[in-house]
Protein backbone atom coordinates (compact mmCIF):
# COMPACT_ATOMS: atom_id res chain seq x y z
CA UNK A 1 0.00 0.00 0.00
CA UNK A 2 2.70 2.85 0.47
CA UNK A 3 4.10 1.71 -2.88
CA UNK A 4 1.11 2.34 -4.38
CA UNK A 5 0.37 6.11 -2.72
CA UNK A 6 4.08 6.81 -3.16
CA UNK A 7 3.53 6.37 -7.06
CA UNK A 8 -0.11 7.73 -7.76
CA UNK A 9 1.63 12.03 -6.57
CA UNK A 10 4.21 11.32 -9.10
CA UNK A 11 1.59 10.57 -11.95
CA UNK A 12 -0.21 13.06 -11.08
CA UNK A 13 2.31 15.65 -11.06
CA UNK A 14 3.41 13.85 -14.83
CA UNK A 15 0.19 14.81 -15.35
CA UNK A 16 0.01 18.58 -14.49
CA UNK A 17 3.40 19.25 -16.06
CA UNK A 18 2.25 17.72 -19.10
CA UNK A 19 -1.42 19.98 -19.67
CA UNK A 20 0.70 22.89 -18.81
CA UNK A 21 3.10 22.48 -21.97
CA UNK A 22 1.77 23.68 -25.33
CA UNK A 23 3.94 22.23 -27.62
CA UNK A 24 2.16 23.13 -30.59
CA UNK A 25 1.67 26.64 -29.85
CA UNK A 26 4.36 29.43 -30.79
CA UNK A 27 5.92 32.16 -28.26
CA UNK A 28 4.48 35.92 -28.41
CA UNK A 29 1.78 37.51 -30.78
CA UNK A 30 2.33 37.35 -34.77
CA UNK A 31 4.73 39.17 -36.57
CA UNK A 32 3.13 42.19 -38.02
CA UNK A 33 2.65 42.60 -41.83
CA UNK A 34 5.54 44.88 -42.65
CA UNK A 35 4.37 48.27 -44.13
CA UNK A 36 5.53 48.76 -47.65
CA UNK A 37 7.88 51.84 -48.13
CA UNK A 38 7.01 55.06 -49.67
CA UNK A 39 7.72 54.83 -53.27
CA UNK A 40 10.62 56.58 -55.00
CA UNK A 41 10.08 59.54 -57.55
CA UNK A 42 10.26 58.39 -61.24
CA UNK A 43 12.23 59.88 -63.94
CA UNK A 44 11.04 61.72 -66.89
CA UNK A 45 12.35 60.90 -70.52
CA UNK A 46 9.93 62.21 -73.29
CA UNK A 47 8.91 65.22 -74.03
CA UNK A 48 11.91 66.10 -72.64
CA UNK A 49 11.99 69.45 -70.77
CA UNK A 50 12.09 72.94 -72.26
CA UNK A 51 12.07 71.85 -75.48
CA UNK A 52 9.85 71.75 -79.26
CA UNK A 53 8.13 67.87 -79.40
CA UNK A 54 8.00 66.78 -82.90
CA UNK A 55 7.75 63.53 -82.74
CA UNK A 56 3.99 62.88 -82.46
CA UNK A 57 1.62 61.43 -85.25
CA UNK A 58 -0.67 64.70 -86.50
CA UNK A 59 -4.31 64.05 -86.27
CA UNK A 60 -5.27 67.15 -87.66
CA UNK A 61 -4.76 70.50 -88.82
CA UNK A 62 -4.72 71.42 -84.76
CA UNK A 63 -4.23 67.82 -83.11
CA UNK A 64 -1.07 65.57 -82.56
CA UNK A 65 -0.88 62.40 -80.45
CA UNK A 66 2.22 62.21 -78.26
CA UNK A 67 3.64 59.30 -76.15
CA UNK A 68 5.01 59.85 -73.49
CA UNK A 69 8.00 58.26 -71.47
CA UNK A 70 8.81 57.64 -67.77
CA UNK A 71 11.07 55.04 -65.90
CA UNK A 72 10.27 52.42 -63.53
CA UNK A 73 10.88 53.32 -59.71
CA UNK A 74 11.47 51.13 -56.65
CA UNK A 75 8.68 50.00 -54.32
CA UNK A 76 5.57 52.05 -57.24
CA UNK A 77 2.58 50.00 -57.83
CA UNK A 78 0.92 51.75 -60.27
CA UNK A 79 1.77 55.59 -61.96
CA UNK A 80 -0.35 58.87 -62.31
CA UNK A 81 0.57 60.96 -65.92
CA UNK A 82 -0.42 64.64 -65.46
CA UNK A 83 -0.56 66.42 -68.47
CA UNK A 84 -1.37 70.25 -68.52
CA UNK A 85 -2.04 72.59 -71.62
CA UNK A 86 -0.43 75.42 -70.44
CA UNK A 87 -2.65 78.20 -73.11
CA UNK A 88 -5.89 76.96 -71.60
CA UNK A 89 -5.04 74.85 -67.97
CA UNK A 90 -6.76 71.78 -69.54
CA UNK A 91 -5.76 68.70 -67.22
CA UNK A 92 -5.44 65.41 -68.42
CA UNK A 93 -4.60 62.62 -66.02
CA UNK A 94 -4.42 59.04 -66.22
CA UNK A 95 -3.33 56.28 -64.11
CA UNK A 96 -1.53 52.99 -65.45
CA UNK A 97 0.97 49.94 -64.37
CA UNK A 98 2.72 50.59 -67.24
CA UNK A 99 5.50 53.76 -67.95
CA UNK A 100 3.95 54.55 -71.35
CA UNK A 101 0.92 56.64 -72.40
CA UNK A 102 -0.20 58.31 -75.38
CA UNK A 103 -2.50 61.33 -75.29
CA UNK A 104 -3.96 63.58 -78.04
CA UNK A 105 -2.62 67.49 -77.51
CA UNK A 106 -3.16 70.34 -79.18
CA UNK A 107 -0.23 71.70 -82.08
CA UNK A 108 1.69 74.32 -81.62
CA UNK A 109 0.69 74.81 -77.89
CA UNK A 110 2.94 74.60 -74.15
CA UNK A 111 2.47 71.76 -71.67
CA UNK A 112 3.84 70.78 -68.68
CA UNK A 113 3.85 66.80 -67.06
CA UNK A 114 4.66 64.75 -64.11
CA UNK A 115 4.10 61.64 -62.95
CA UNK A 116 3.10 60.29 -59.70
CA UNK A 117 4.74 57.34 -58.46
CA UNK A 118 2.36 55.56 -55.92
CA UNK A 119 1.42 52.91 -53.64
CA UNK A 120 -0.74 51.91 -50.33
CA UNK A 121 1.86 53.51 -48.71
CA UNK A 122 1.75 57.13 -50.59
CA UNK A 123 2.71 58.42 -53.67
CA UNK A 124 5.86 60.76 -54.59
CA UNK A 125 5.99 63.36 -57.39
CA UNK A 126 8.42 63.16 -59.80
CA UNK A 127 10.07 67.11 -61.29
CA UNK A 128 7.46 68.56 -63.93
CA UNK A 129 8.98 69.05 -67.18
CA UNK A 130 7.77 71.62 -69.98
CA UNK A 131 7.79 71.53 -74.15
CA UNK A 132 5.88 72.93 -76.73
CA UNK A 133 3.67 70.97 -79.09
CA UNK A 134 5.23 71.44 -82.48
CA UNK A 135 2.46 73.21 -84.58
CA UNK A 136 2.22 73.47 -88.62
CA UNK A 137 4.16 76.32 -90.01
CA UNK A 138 5.66 77.93 -86.81
CA UNK A 139 9.07 78.98 -87.13
CA UNK A 140 9.13 80.78 -83.93
CA UNK A 141 7.48 79.78 -80.61
CA UNK A 142 6.07 82.20 -77.94
CA UNK A 143 7.99 81.71 -74.46
CA UNK A 144 6.74 79.18 -71.75
CA UNK A 145 4.78 81.05 -68.57
CA UNK A 146 7.22 82.51 -66.11
CA UNK A 147 7.47 80.63 -62.48
CA UNK A 148 7.85 81.68 -59.17
CA UNK A 149 11.26 81.49 -57.44
CA UNK A 150 11.04 84.24 -54.78
CA UNK A 151 9.12 85.12 -52.56
CA UNK A 152 7.77 80.94 -52.88
CA UNK A 153 4.22 81.05 -53.43
CA UNK A 154 1.74 81.98 -50.73
CA UNK A 155 4.68 82.49 -48.22
CA UNK A 156 4.62 84.86 -45.05
CA UNK A 157 7.66 87.23 -45.02
CA UNK A 158 9.33 88.78 -41.62
CA UNK A 159 8.59 92.66 -41.77
CA UNK A 160 10.44 94.47 -44.48
CA UNK A 161 10.70 97.30 -46.67
CA UNK A 162 11.84 95.85 -49.55
CA UNK A 163 11.44 92.11 -51.64
CA UNK A 164 13.37 90.74 -54.20
CA UNK A 165 10.73 89.07 -56.88
CA UNK A 166 12.80 86.33 -58.64
CA UNK A 167 11.57 84.20 -61.54
CA UNK A 168 12.13 81.54 -64.02
CA UNK A 169 11.39 81.76 -67.57
CA UNK A 170 12.59 79.98 -70.80
CA UNK A 171 12.14 79.84 -74.23
CA UNK A 172 12.58 77.31 -76.97
CA UNK A 173 13.88 79.85 -79.04
CA UNK A 174 16.06 81.13 -76.37
CA UNK A 175 15.31 84.32 -77.63
CA UNK A 176 13.72 85.77 -74.70
CA UNK A 177 14.15 89.97 -74.84
CA UNK A 178 12.27 91.35 -71.46
CA UNK A 179 9.85 90.69 -69.00
CA UNK A 180 7.09 93.29 -67.38
CA UNK A 181 5.94 92.72 -64.31
CA UNK A 182 2.31 93.65 -62.47
CA UNK A 183 1.94 94.12 -58.86
CA UNK A 184 -0.91 94.95 -56.58
CA UNK A 185 -2.36 94.36 -53.16
CA UNK A 186 -5.45 92.14 -54.57
CA UNK A 187 -5.17 89.26 -57.17
CA UNK A 188 -7.75 91.40 -59.31
CA UNK A 189 -5.97 94.67 -59.31
CA UNK A 190 -2.56 94.24 -60.46
CA UNK A 191 -0.85 97.04 -62.70
CA UNK A 192 2.36 97.02 -64.27
CA UNK A 193 5.26 98.30 -62.11
CA UNK A 194 8.32 97.87 -64.44
CA UNK A 195 9.83 96.62 -67.52
CA UNK A 196 13.18 94.33 -67.16
CA UNK A 197 15.44 92.27 -68.97
CA UNK A 198 16.29 90.21 -65.94
CA UNK A 199 14.64 87.79 -63.91
CA UNK A 200 14.66 89.78 -60.97
CA UNK A 201 13.30 92.90 -59.47
CA UNK A 202 13.74 94.30 -56.05
CA UNK A 203 10.07 96.30 -54.96
CA UNK A 204 9.31 98.38 -51.91
CA UNK A 205 6.40 96.90 -49.68
CA UNK A 206 4.85 97.65 -46.20
CA UNK A 207 3.76 95.63 -43.06
CA UNK A 208 0.80 93.70 -42.83
CA UNK A 209 0.36 93.71 -46.32
CA UNK A 210 -0.78 90.96 -48.86
CA UNK A 211 0.88 91.49 -52.35
CA UNK A 212 0.08 89.83 -55.69
CA UNK A 213 2.35 89.67 -58.68
CA UNK A 214 2.75 88.35 -62.33
CA UNK A 215 5.15 88.18 -64.89
CA UNK A 216 5.00 88.99 -68.39
CA UNK A 217 7.83 87.28 -70.85
CA UNK A 218 8.21 88.87 -74.08
CA UNK A 219 10.42 87.13 -76.92
CA UNK A 220 12.52 89.39 -79.91
CA UNK A 221 9.67 88.31 -82.18
CA UNK A 222 6.88 89.89 -80.12
CA UNK A 223 5.77 86.74 -78.69
CA UNK A 224 4.48 86.14 -75.03
CA UNK A 225 3.25 84.36 -72.24
CA UNK A 226 2.08 85.34 -68.73
CA UNK A 227 2.96 83.84 -65.23
CA UNK A 228 -0.22 82.55 -62.74
CA UNK A 229 -0.67 85.41 -60.52
CA UNK A 230 1.60 84.41 -56.86
CA UNK A 231 1.02 85.90 -54.07
CA UNK A 232 3.06 86.34 -50.64
CA UNK A 233 2.02 88.63 -47.65
CA UNK A 234 4.10 91.11 -45.41
CA UNK A 235 4.01 90.53 -41.74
Amino acid sequence: MKTTHFFIPLLSMFIIFSCGKDDGGTSGPPAPTPTPKVPEASTLLFPENNTECNEGSIVSVTESEVTFNWSTSENTDSYTITVINLSSNTVQTETLRGTEKMFRLMRGTPYEWFVESRNESGNVKSMKWRFFNEGPGIENYAPFPPEAISPKRGSTLDPTSEVTLEWSANDVDNDLKEFEIYLGTTAKNVTLLATVTKKSHDISVKQATDYYWRVRAIDNEGNSANSEIFEFRIN
